[in-house]
């Protein structure tokens, strides 16, 4: 107990002696939890984006004009037990045509169409829509099914987007990541280097390594901590207000919401400045002790 009184003692001290150092450090971590921050947020969204496109992937099952009620009946309890279908809605060609008519407005007159040449059909929404193109490829099958949609080809390319900004996020957030920590630990190194006098005494009176080394990982602690935090009362402020603006700007594309987006940032960025300053503190106070 005694060790880490001595320990936070002597990073009250090191801190107050080596203000400006300091002050470089928690800059350092502030700009690049920043940096992090901002495509955190761009990566979110274009994961919600891309994801809101793939919830609205449904495949349609368009029947057949002769189809018997028992038919359709039969259809529905097929869609009914599939474990890969999430929900399904039936719409007779009745309810089809006043759709139409509601889209179409005054745009051409269906009034004058001789009966309804629209047929009943299904909306259905999977679970996975990885397994669009299988599952409409069995319901071809079913018997009554005149046509089935997915949006062949235009599925595949929502998918592919939505996998591939997964892939570039955390790509991305990996490569930051390593450059806060390689620009943190050499702008460490230089407080390490101020006090080079004060760790080689130490070393000639017996001082263990781990006991030289706890003052600086706590102190790259608190300055990778306040860094983050800073960054995130930044964003706190900012990103509601630029999210009213676009969406102001901009109302159908879909934001994820301040409320949520926000406690995920904190959790990221102010983990991911305690492990830059205590990694950053460790690997600089371990080269210099190694090197003297």
């Amino acid at each position: 107990m005694s060790s880490w009184w001595y320990f936070l003692r002597e990073v009250y001290f090191n801190i107050r002696r080596n203000l400006l150092m300091n002050l470089a450090a928690i800059s350092t971590v502030l700009i690049l939890s920043l940096i992090i921050g901002v495509f955190f947020i761009i990566v979110s969204n274009l994961n919600y984006f891309s994801q809101s496109l793939t919830n609205e992937l449904q495949i349609v099952v368009r029947l057949k004009k002769d189809i018997s009620n028992k038919e359709i009946d039969y259809l529905k309890n097929k869609f009914l037990n599939n474990h890969k279908i999430s929900g399904f809605k039936f719409i007779s060609n009745e309810e089809a045509l006043k759709i139409l008519q509601k889209r179409l407005k005054n745009q051409i007159n269906i009034t004058s169409l001789k009966g309804n040449p629209l047929p009943d059909y299904f909306e259905i929404k999977l679970k996975n829509f990885k397994d669009m193109k299988e599952t409409a490829n069995t319901f071809k099958k079913l018997p009554g099914v005149g046509k089935v949609n997915y949006g062949e080809g235009v599925s595949e390319k929502i998918i592919t987007l939505n996998w591939a900004v997964h892939l570039l996020g955390y790509f991305i957030i990996i490569l930051l990541f390593t450059a806060a920590l390689f620009v943190v630990s050499n702008t460490i190194r230089l407080t390490v280097w101020a006090r080079r006098r004060e760790i080689k005494i130490m070393q000639l009176v017996g001082a263990a390594n781990w006991f030289i080394r706890w003052p600086f990982i706590i102190e790259g602690l608190l300055q990778g901590f306040i860094g983050s935090a800073l960054a995130f009362i930044l964003f706190n402020f900012s990103y509601p207000f630029f999210i009213k603006v676009i969406q102001n700007e901009i109302p159908f594309l879909p934001l994820i919401n301040p409320s949520i987006i926000l406690s995920k940032l904190a959790i990221n960025l102010i983990f991911t400045g305690i492990i830059v300053g205590v990694l950053g503190s460790y690997f600089s106070i371990n080269k210099f002790l190694h090197i003297h």
